[in-house]
């Protein structure tokens, strides 16, 4: 081996070789005692020749001369600079060895450099602007970093993944188990190529992406299929009467009900994309902590002044503002030290979500803070689950759970409007909200207090082989 162990002795029957040359398959070498030179094949030593005899002066020196000999075919540093960000070097079996300047070091599989001071956890992928995010976001089409370091062509185009995960052909790494389980977690349907799905059983359903679901669950209003196209609540196969809840959309061309906050967010919720119908959405407002883009699309307020041209018309990224020092966060946010935006709900969670740790510190007094009677209202259960305790009063008997145990949407407490009750096919949380009964013991907090996680799931739960 390099580092000199696992030594084996290819030729026995020399006295005093004193230089070795080696040149293709063979193996070239002088004994000062024999005054000859020999050759071998250099993997087992195997056809041993004597091709000069005696000679007057004992050989000392070995050399071959050729054309042939250390030919490059393709140097692996002329590919994206072998996926390094500074320095590239060839190394062994075609591979690279990146390199990084005296004020950094090498991070992200030894391919890119960041200042020294800089720390990680082993599972994070180190930005270039100093952020840490989860290795599995590298790669994957998305600028999570907020500087796009985590989509550099450079690392991306060598970069591997760990034995337990499976590489996409666009770079990105994720579980294994995740292939082939009926969802584009890659986002180039790389994951769902070549699988050997197994028939759905008498009264499933097929859906398009082969995923198995009972025939109760089609044309119910829900993409249970979840896929992109809805294929269990097309018009094709349901029947068009469907009633929306109050202030859901009805999609023109599939079954599916889309609440208020999914409306014009640039994705495709209905299947047929009538919920980003620009018609529609020049006439509504968007959410509370969301920026409405000059082209309808509303945004998280977050992404404002974020780098990222969310809106697709620079209108979220206006450069006179953005640059300028007495820049405040947009709307009702919560402007950090270092110049990120959060959401005010997250000050005093525990978390340190403004990564300078603004959120957290003395000024805002966690421990001993008080909600603001006149603005906020104070979710007590959320302190056991390490929630932020304040939630804005506007968001009282809007439908949406905020608190853990749904008491923002306590109907006898606030005097909210009666909720509908949940379908048959669906299961009631202990917070109020509705969820597929198919999403019960799954693993996924679905309802968001973890009533569908329960202790009865214990029994449940599929042993892992």
């Amino acid at each position: 081996d390099m580092d000199g162990k696992n030594r084996e002795v290819l030729i026995s029957a020399t006295i005093y070789p004193f230089s070795i040359a080696i040149f293709y398959d063979y193996i070239y070498w002088t004994d000062l005692q024999l005054r000859g030179v020999y050759r071998a094949e250099k993997h087992t030593g195997a056809n041993m020749v004597e091709m000069v005899k005696r000679l007057e002066d004992s050989p000392r020196d070995i050399q071959v001369f050729s054309p042939k000999k250390q030919a490059c075919y393709e140097n692996p540093c002329n590919i994206n600079n072998g996926g390094c960000a500074q320095s590239c070097h060839p190394a062994p079996n075609g591979t690279t060895e990146c390199r990084c300047d005296d004020n950094t070091k090498l991070v992200n599989e030894g391919r890119m450099c960041v200042a020294k001071n800089m720390t990680c956890d082993s599972s994070k992928f180190y930005c270039a602007n100093g952020r840490c995010i989860s290795r599995m976001w590298a790669c994957d089409g998305e600028d999570d970093c907020g500087d796009n370091s985590d989509e550099d062509t450079k690392y991306c185009s060598f970069h591997s993944c760990s034995p337990n995960e499976f590489r996409c052909a666009n770079g990105r790494c994720i579980f294994k188990s995740w292939k082939c389980d009926h969802e584009n977690d890659c986002k180039d349907g790389s994951d769902e190529i070549d699988c050997d799905y197994p028939p759905c059983a008498p009264g499933e359903f097929t859906c398009q992406n082969y995923r198995c679901i009972p025939m109760a669950q089609v044309c119910n209003g829900v993409n249970d299929c979840k896929d992109n196209i809805t294929s269990d609540e097309t018009h094709e196969r349901c029947p068009q009467n469907t009633t929306c809840p109050p202030k859901h959309l009805k999609c023109e061309k599939t079954n599916i009900c889309v609440e208020p906050y999914w409306l014009c967010d640039g994705d495709n919720d209905c299947g047929d994309n009538s919920d980003e119908n620009p018609l529609h959405c020049a006439q509504r407002t968007c959410p509370q902590n969301s920026f409405r883009c000059s082209n309808h699309r509303c945004i998280p307020a977050t992404w404002y002044c974020d780098g990222d041209d969310d809106c697709g018309d620079g209108a979220d990224e206006p450069p006179e503002y953005c640059k300028s020092d007495g820049r405040t966060c947009f709307g009702d946010l919560f402007t950090c030290d270092n110049g990120n935006c959060i959401p005010r709900i997250y000050i005093c969670d525990g978390d340190n979500d403004c990564l300078d740790n603004s959120d957290e510190d003395s000024r805002h007094e966690c421990n001993d803070r008080k909600c603001d009677e006149e603005n906020e209202f104070t979710c007590e259960a959320n302190k056991a689950w390490g929630r932020a305790q304040c939630i804005p009063k506007k968001w009282l008997c809007d439908g949406d759970p905020d608190c853990i145990d749904g008491a923002d949407e306590n109907a006898t407490l606030h005097h909210c409007a009666s909720p509908q009750p949940c379908g048959e096919d669906q299961f009631t949380c202990g917070n109020g909200r509705c969820i597929n009964k198919g999403w019960l013991c799954d693993h996924d907090n679905d309802c968001g207090d973890g009533t569908d996680e329960g202790k009865e799931c214990n029994s449940q739960y599929k042993t892992c082989g």
